[in-house]
């Protein structure tokens, strides 16, 4: 999985500074299973459209755009065992 941070930003739904969670794309691995468990990562589903939001509020699970990063985040882990 690529490791681009966001930086803090107020989120615009419940206006609390947060450092927004990627949304991670894919067929999810139990490796991805234990991140989202554990906070670090939301899990975006395996249907990829090109549209889809890259980043969540992790205090009212709200979308958050507009912030500039590497790109949409995909579990590479499970690109390679297909």
């Amino acid at each position: 999985m690529s490791e681009s941070v966001a930086p803090k930003q107020r989120c615009p739904n419940c206006a609390e500074l947060v450092v927004p969670l990627p949304i991670v794309y894919g067929y999810p691995s139990p490796e991805l299973f234990e991140e989202a468990a554990a906070g670090r990562v939301r899990i975006g589903g395996c249907v990829i459209s090109g549209d889809d939001p890259e980043y969540e509020c992790p205090m009212c699970h709200e979308v958050i755009t507009g912030i500039e990063a590497a790109g949409p985040v995909v579990d590479e882990r499970s690109s390679a065992a297909s």
